[in-house]
């Protein structure tokens, strides 16, 4: 690999781990990412919402790591903010060590089996082909190991997106971008649109900032493509989502969400459909300051959203 290419690669993350055999699980592979990225000479800008202590201290050990710790009194934080926080900070490395052109990873902790010499080849070689953003797409074989009901929502999501994409693009792009996998790859100019996201704090600013972005770069003309890349999920977090509470709701909910901030006129009708009761709703947990599933003004909402959801 070109060594020059890789002293400008800067990974970016967040994490948020508690003591729970989820967080135990990925916390680990969380690690396997820092030693993959210690093997390519990468360094990681991690943005810490919440890990244990002696976690903290594992990450520490890495040279090739920055971690910035949350102040203990810091307001919370939406998850879109926490990305951009470790952006800035990365970017602020690169300026300080007279990088002008750094090559920019955004990657999700647990991803560890992405962060390999080939992939990251294969990445760094369309951002030098001139494109602003690179998205890593998923194998035949990498879709197969997913729970049944992620395949089908994240599948079927990317191919939605599409027809929003081609909408703004007079039908640039022949396939999909595999958006919902999660990370990307891009150049000054591209994180332009990451670091910009949500000024007007009119969006959820969850899952939607490391996709939406990548919307509003086509709109503007920015030069977007996907790859291909080698990679596997992990065999004990894929049992331990199918075996974690809600997570088919939690899938469902980035589904619906995530497409109307990206513009897809269904979602767009829907959530504008339910303003109402999402506002209830939301009185009625601050108010009782918890979720309470035995709240009947809740529940009855709750039906209605839901009858709506399947109209």
């Amino acid at each position: 690999m070109n060594e020059n290419l890789i002293d400008n690669l800067f990974i970016f993350t967040s994490i948020k781990y508690g003591k729970d055999k989820t967080s135990e699980i990925r916390s680990d592979l969380f690690l396997k990412t820092l030693e993959n990225a210690k093997k390519i000479n990468a360094h990681v800008v991690i943005e810490n919402s919440g890990a244990p202590n002696e976690l903290v201290e594992k990450i520490n050990k890495f040279e090739n790591t920055t971690i910035i710790n949350k102040p203990i009194n810091d307001i919370k934080e939406s998850m879109g903010e926490s990305r951009r926080k470790a952006l800035k900070k990365t970017l602020e490395l690169a300026k300080k060590n007279n990088i002008d052109n750094p090559i920019l990873l955004w990657t999700e902790p647990e991803k560890e089996g992405l962060i390999s010499e080939e992939n990251i080849k294969k990445m760094i070689s369309k951002i030098t082909d001139g494109n602003n953003i690179v998205i890593p797409e998923r194998s035949k074989k990498t879709w197969d190991q997913m729970p049944k009901i992620q395949n089908f929502l994240e599948n079927r999501a990317n191919k939605k997106i599409l027809g929003v994409i081609n909408e703004i693009s007079n039908n640039k792009f022949d396939k999909e971008l595999d958006l919902w996998f999660g990370p990307k790859m891009f150049d000054k100019e591209g994180a332009k649109y990451f670091i910009n996201y949500n000024n007007e704090k009119n969006k959820n600013d969850l899952w939607d900032a490391t996709i939406v972005p990548v919307i509003d770069a086509i709109k503007e003309n920015k030069n977007i493509t996907g790859i291909q890349v080698n990679f596997n999920y992990d065999k004990n977090e894929i049992d331990n989502e199918l075996n974690e509470r809600d997570i088919a709701k939690k899938r469902l909910e980035q589904y619906t969400q995530i497409l109307k901030d990206v513009g897809d006129k269904t979602w767009v009708e829907y959530f504008y459909s339910i303003q109402n009761e999402l506002t209830e709703l939301k009185k009625i947990r601050l108010e009782n300051n918890i979720y309470d599933e035995t709240n009947k003004s809740q529940n009855e909402i709750k039906k209605n959203v839901i009858n709506k959801f399947f109209k």
